[in-house]
Parts: C-alpha cells; structure tokens; sequence
C-alpha cells in the first residue's frame, strides 16, 4: 500500500507528463483497434 501511495505521489507531481502520456496510449490503442476491427 506504502508504495502505492508513494506511486500516487510521483504521478500528482508529473501529473501532466502522464496525463499526456496516458492520452496519447489511448489514442493509439483506439487506432489500431478501430482499423483492425472492420476486418474481423
């Protein structure tokens, strides 16, 4: 639990980088689910 906490703390300091980070993960997850999907 300590080092989720600890974790939690790293991310609320570089919030924005992985924000961003996240954000741009999605977005490619979401790419290339939506051009494979119309093949299934």
């Amino acid at each position: 639990m300590a080092t989720l906490t600890a974790a939690f703390k790293d991310n609320a300091r570089g919030s924005r980088m992985t924000y961003s980070r996240l954000i741009g993960a999605l977005f490619l997850l979401g790419f290339l689910f939506y051009g494979v999907a119309p093949h299934w």
